[in-house]
């Protein structure tokens, strides 16, 4: 007999896809029946638990292994991928591009490394902030915004009233890939910006006082809106693993005058130069780079007799990875703007040494040891003394502080990333009376204040650390004529003596256009039980500082809500203000929410 091979296929299928419901056709029905426990009204019928301590499923040695393997992929892959420079300086872009999806932000602040002889507390500081996205492999956006408005770095000459001035743009730009090989990348880099440009008059809120501009030299003001751009070609050459050398030729499309009504007076003109850069990766953290931009048309800088001429911008910087989704920046160089058609420029009236930070945050970075940090019970942080506990990742602080004098001062931080923290300070002080110059320049009675910034942790305290170190650094200004700024920055160092004792030993410095404050914090933080806790602080005056001292008793709610009274002497909690001495001891409450 012949079997035919189809039917038989489909038939085998058959019995396999049903063969597991012919049990279900014959089999009898279930009949639920209700059973009466005759022990249930009986005494002691309770369930009895007791502790059960299951094996680990790893031994310690297995789970360190395992913990070195997590860590070694993080450092060698998702560190080393990361690409930390896009521009050697804004004069000078590479070639590099965000991959696909890829998104980043930083916030920047600039300002001259030496003091004019003429600066009152503005130290001629640059604003800016930087975005970008990759659309594809191929494309990247981005999107800026810088502004500066500081009187001129330096004395202008033959002039009734030493000139304000005013710098804002606004722009976006983009990167193209042109060609790319395993040692060469070629792209189109451009953008378009709006650049509003002010000489003369003031630029403080509500001021009302005149100055000289530098086009005409007349007490009127010149207000521009000028539309700028750059076109740059740059070539990344790959030299080495490690190593990448960048040429970069650039058009720069610059007004050659500025107008107010009748009058007119010269301004830069279009610029066209040549970029070289060179970039180095020292370890997986560690990126350092060094550019030059040689003009060759046009003007980028002019000097105290208002005459425009040529000079080559250099830089020299370098990026330290805090972990995979922030980084900290930090360059020396003599250009001063802030976006790619003004980074080819100086310094208003003079070619000065220029010092940038930048801090920048990659949220869509892989950061694959960010769940996996060990838990602790955050404590929040301290007064007039910060420590190095950091909030994690999504997690929001919002704490405010009422003091005697009806100084109010809030706090914002949020987790960025797990060794990264990132807040915004915004308050009054008091009405009374410091005496203090510095106070008067940078907090003012009654001013509103404005700062940015953040706390990033470099060590933990573990086998190979005795302490937990990082730093915190913040800028921003006081909203009153001068819209004075200073950079605030400290090294926080804690010790975990015990589960219920804190040490932190924080050195800081105020930077500032006239003199700098330093000062060493020191606190002490008693944890009396879950609840309560007791806090002694004392700031140590170490230059042009003024030694005070806080003490608190905090109530902890529960992890997420805090409640500190306290009493002290220094002028606020927030960053100059720790270094000023109230000369007089007043009481507060403060208060913290976390969600």
């Amino acid at each position: 007999m012949v079997i035919n091979k189809d039917k038989f296929y489909i038939f085998s299928i058959f019995i396999i896809l049903f063969s597991n419901l012919f049990p279900k056709f014959n089999a009898e029905e279930i009949k639920w029946e209700k059973i009466q426990n005759k022990k249930s009204s009986e005494k002691n019928n309770k369930i009895k638990w007791k502790k059960y301590f299951p094996k680990t499923v790893f031994e310690k040695s297995e789970n360190e292994v395992l913990e070195n393997k997590i860590k070694e992929y993080s450092d060698s892959e998702n560190i080393k991928e990361t690409k930390e420079f896009f521009y050697l300086g804004f004069a000078v872009p590479n070639a590099d591009l965000l991959t696909k999806k890829d998104f980043m932000i930083y916030a920047e602040q600039l300002f001259p490394l030496y003091k004019s002889d003429l600066e009152q507390g503005t130290a001629n500081q640059n604003y800016s902030v930087f975005i970008g996205y990759g659309i594809n492999d191929k494309m990247m956006l981005t999107g800026f915004f810088s502004h500066s408005d500081d009187p001129l770095y330096s004395k202008i000459n033959n002039i009734e009233k030493q000139p304000a001035n005013k710098w804002i743009s606004l722009g976006i730009g983009s990167r193209l890939n042109l060609f790319e090989s395993s040692n060469f990348l070629l792209s189109l880099d451009t953008s378009l910006e709006s650049w509003y440009v002010k000489s003369g008059g003031c630029n403080g809120i509500g001021c009302n006082v005149t100055s000289s501009n530098i086009f005409d030299k007349s007490l009127n003001e010149f207000k521009n809106l000028n539309l700028i751009g750059s076109l740059a070609l740059p070539s990344t050459f790959r030299i080495s693993e490690k190593t990448k050398l960048v040429f970069s030729p650039k058009i720069t499309f610059l007004p050659k005058n500025q107008t107010f009504e009748n009058s007119s007076g010269s301004f830069y003109g279009l610029n066209t130069g040549i970029g070289l850069g060179l970039s180095k990766e020292l370890n997986k953290r560690l990126h350092i780079y060094n550019s030059a931009y040689f003009p060759l048309s046009g003007n980028n800088t002019f000097d105290n007799n208002l005459k425009y001429k040529k000079a080559i911008i250099y830089d020299f910087g370098f990026s330290y990875l805090i972990d995979p989704k922030v980084s900290f920046q930090g360059y020396l160089s003599n250009s001063f703007g802030a976006t790619p058609a003004t980074g080819v420029l100086t310094i208003p009236s003079d070619n000065n040494l220029i010092l940038g930070t930048r801090l920048v945050y990659k949220p869509t970075a892989l950061d694959v040891e960010e769940n996996l940090e060990a838990n602790f019970k955050y404590k929040f942080d301290g007064l007039s003394v910060t420590n190095t506990d950091l909030i994690k990742p999504n997690e929001l602080l919002f704490d405010i502080s009422f003091d005697k004098y009806s100084g109010i001062w809030t706090k914002v931080s949020t987790g960025l990333s797990r060794n990264f923290n990132f807040e915004i300070i915004t308050g009054k002080s008091s009405s009374k009376k410091m005496h203090n110059n510095y106070f008067d320049n940078y907090i003012g009675s009654n001013l509103q204040t404005l700062r940015f910034g953040g706390k990033a942790i470099l060590i933990k305290q573990n086998k190979s650390s005795p302490i937990t170190s990082g730093v915190r650094m913040t800028f921003g200004r006081t909203l009153g004529d001068n819209w004075p700024g200073y950079l605030f920055l400290e090294n926080i160092n804690s010790k975990n003596f015990s589960s219920k004792i804190k040490l932190n030993i924080t050195p800081k410095i105020a930077w500032t256009s006239s003199e700098n404050l330093a000062a060493i914090g020191t606190s002490l933080i008693f944890d009396l039980n879950d609840k309560f806790s007791l806090i002694f602080e004392r700031n140590t005056a170490l230059r042009n500082a003024e030694s005070n001292f806080t003490t608190a008793f905090r109530i902890l709610n529960n992890e997420n809500r805090y409640i500190d009274f306290y009493v002290t002497d220094s002028s606020n909690f927030n960053d100059i203000g720790e270094l000023i001495n109230a000369k007089d001891i007043y009481y507060g409450i403060k208060v913290g929410f976390k969600f």
